[in-house]
């Protein structure tokens, strides 16, 4: 499968994944909508005919009582009237998907108001007098309806609660459900284009490294092609130019060896013809021939020289064999520097070799690491001025005491104790842009010319094929006032092994680097030498037992005293080691201070590099810091005004309720004046008759009695 086709199914899955919640979620809210529509339709036809059963009741009373009193038939018909509206009210009502609350009320209105016809209806007030008693018995039968509607009104209020509460749940389950099917289908979406990204990234990780292997002098890397794609083709093509690569480094190897085996020959006779010249076996020589014969035979050992190494770089080129076996490190190298003391001397270049009293012992080739030892020296030789010095060293030390910068940017870091060789000298130094070449083939610095002799920049490049052989480093330092120190790191022998221990690899943490900085406690077994930078310092150990006042004084002391700068720079980082035990947050700037002091002084430094990460560590401590306690104080403001709203939101709830409760007690004193108000109407019209009748009957006498009358 092609990139492009991954790309475009790991994008369609992923949007299918988004899509697919999308449209669930908008069927959830679909129904939840829906829902909602259904229960506030049915809650508010439930409320209006209940509402309008309630508005009936009143006029029914008041032309039920009127036509007990009097008779009428148009109260008559106004009661059968009201009677038939308010069966249709009810029976709509009960047509309504009411549940199961609001029907049990639902039927006791419709149970009551059916009692109140069977006793009270039209048709049976027709055969009824207007009695006091009919009268309260009728009040008291529509108050029962008037009851029962009262109650359907509460349950309908209850059952809109209960649904509303029903509503929010639902609403609270299909929000959960909708995270949760986000949640997976972003994580499945996510797995998909990580198997994507993974299928698309693994090979071209594997390209970065071939690239990086063959940049590096590795012609023996392949890239594994199985599968057809744009990737794959990329890898075919790669393979393909290592291949040529590999051939075209074969050939020059080989042209290279071939060239310099034929060269060397010839130079050899050139030597040997100039020697017995010059020894005038052949006849004696003026002081003119000697000079020229002098020059001459110069020129050809440095010619015999050149050719030397290139022969060697081509042996390392093709895999030269190593015989390994047990030696004294320090014996090898005291053999392989005695041997250029009597050249050092000629230069006017003081050589001094300072070893360990005890063996270190190490498994290596000893011709090999004399060999690297002397190129070393020879280098230093050519370009330390006349009067200059130049010291070896060698010693066994902790892996975390070599300075990272100086070993290279290399993943692997060497770990425990190792043997170290330094080979210091007093000439110009190299630029910090040349440190990271020179030890690249055919590479010489600007200042390498300015010795007695000049090659061809292959020197340092076997040495270092020589260490890697090894399973050691090499590096080299120049630091800003001149100078150079070469620095060769082997690992110790280990009893029982055939060949050179790997030295794994380990983590610089932070706590590696406070370690580093406060100077490593232990013995390296050096033999002291007094032109040498301390490795620990007094406050180091008055550190390390806690004793931070003491330990202060101290690098105050040799931070203004000390002989060297690197000792300098030492006190410096130790006492912003000290200042960080007393305010760790460094909340009044002290820390950043003294930091600053110390890369201004010893910009170059290692311990000014060490300073800076803990300012760089500060700074992002306080990032995170101020970025926490704005994030609480967000928080905390979002959950008072949450409790605010909670509350407010509850008050609102409970003044509603009291509100409806008291417009319901509105309602039924309303009810109970208006009945009572329709009674007391009914009673003054029917004493309004009785008065009519007694009138009539008092006229009535009235004219019999003037009748009587002469």
């Amino acid at each position: 499968m092609t990139v492009v086709g991954r790309i475009t199914i790991g994008v369609s899955v992923a949007l299918v994944a988004l899509v697919g919640v999308t449209l669930w979620l908008v069927a959830r809210v679909d129904e939840l909508a829906r829902l909602n529509v259904e229960t506030v339709e049915v809650q508010v036809a439930a409320t209006d005919r209940a509402a309008e059963a309630r508005r009936l009741l009143d006029p029914l009373e008041s032309s039920a009582s009127k036509y007990l009193v009097s008779r009428d038939p148009g109260y008559a018909e106004r009661v059968l009237e009201l009677e038939t509206a308010l069966s249709r009210e009810l029976a709509a009502l009960r047509n309504l998907p009411l549940d199961a609350t609001e029907r049990v009320a639902a039927a006791g209105l419709h149970a009551a108001f059916k009692q109140h016809l069977d006793d009270f209806g039209v048709e049976r007030l027709h055969h009824m007098t207007g009695t006091a008693d009919r009268v309260d018995a009728l009040e008291a039968s529509l108050d029962a309806v008037r009851q029962a509607t009262t109650e359907l009104s509460r349950s309908s209020r209850r059952s809109m609660a209960q649904r509303s509460a029903a509503a929010l749940a639902r609403s609270e389950e299909a929000a959960n459900l909708s995270f949760a099917a986000a949640v997976v289908a972003l994580l499945g979406s996510l797995t998909v284009l990580a198997f994507m990204l993974r299928s698309i990234s693994r090979p071209l990780r594997a390209l970065v490294a071939g690239t990086r292997a063959v940049s590096a002098g590795d012609f023996s890397v392949r890239l594994d092609v199985r599968s057809r794609d744009e990737l794959a083709q990329l890898a075919g093509s790669f393979n393909a130019m290592v291949d040529e690569l590999e051939q075209l480094e074969r050939l020059k190897s080989a042209f290279v060896s071939h060239i310099s085996h034929e060269l060397k020959t010839p130079i050899v006779a050139m030597i040997e013809t100039n020697q017995l010249l010059l020894d005038e076996v052949v006849g004696p020589l003026d002081e003119r021939q000697r000079r020229m014969l002098d020059l001459q035979l110069s020129s050809a050992r440095r010619l015999e020289a050149m050719i030397s190494d290139l022969l060697d770089a081509s042996a390392h080129a093709a895999g030269l064999r190593y015989v390994y076996s047990a030696h004294d490190l320090c014996a090898v190298v005291r053999g392989a520097a005695d041997v250029l003391e009597a050249r050092s001397l000629n230069l006017g270049i003081h050589l001094a070799i300072a070893t360990q009293d005890d063996p270190i012992p190490v498994l290596c080739d000893a011709d090999r690491i004399a060999q690297v030892v002397q190129n070393l020296v020879d280098n230093a030789l050519k370009v330390t001025p006349r009067g200059g010095s130049l010291d070896v060293y060698v010693d066994t030390v902790d892996a975390s005491e070599i300075d990272t910068d100086l070993l290279g940017p290399d993943d692997s870091r060497p770990r425990g104790r190792v043997a170290r060789i330094r080979v210091r000298d007093t000439g110009p130094g190299f630029a910090e842009d040349e440190g990271r070449r020179i030890f690249d083939r055919f590479s010489r610095g600007r200042n390498a010319a300015r010795g007695s002799g000049s090659g061809v920049g292959l020197g340092l490049a076997i040495c270092r094929d020589i260490v890697s052989a090894h399973r050691g480093w090499i590096g080299a330092f120049s630091p800003t006032g001149g100078g150079a120190e070469f620095t060769v790191v082997l690992p110790l022998h280990r009893k029982g092994s055939t060949a050179p221990p790997r030295l794994l690899p380990s983590l610089t943490t932070a706590l590696a680097l406070v370690v580093v900085g406060l100077g490593t406690l232990g013995a390296t077994g050096c033999a002291e030498v007094p032109i040498v930078p301390r490795a620990s310092l007094p406050g180091d150990a008055l550190f390390a037992r806690g004793d931070f006042t003491g330990a202060g004084a101290e690098y105050e002391r040799d931070a203004a005293r000390a002989r060297f700068p690197e000792e300098r720079a030492h006190a410096a980082f130790g006492r912003i080691m000290v200042l960080l035990v007393d305010d760790p947050t460094d909340e009044q700037g002290r820390v950043r201070s003294a930091v600053e002091a110390l890369s201004a002084a010893h910009p170059t430094s290692h311990w000014a590099r060490q300073g800076r990460l803990i300012v760089d560590q500060l700074d992002a401590r306080a990032r995170s810091g101020q970025a926490l306690r704005e994030e609480e104080s967000r928080r905390e403001g979002l959950q008072a005004e949450l409790q605010s709203l909670a509350l407010r939101g509850d008050e609102l709830w409970y003044e509603i309720a009291d509100i409806e409760l008291r417009l319901e007690e509105a309602r039924d004193e309303r009810g109970k004046l208006l009945g009572e108000l329709a009674l007391m109407r009914g009673r003054l019209e029917k004493l309004q008759e009785e008065a009519d009748r007694a009138r009539a009957e008092l006229d009535a006498l009235k004219r019999i009695d003037l009748r009587k009358r002469p």
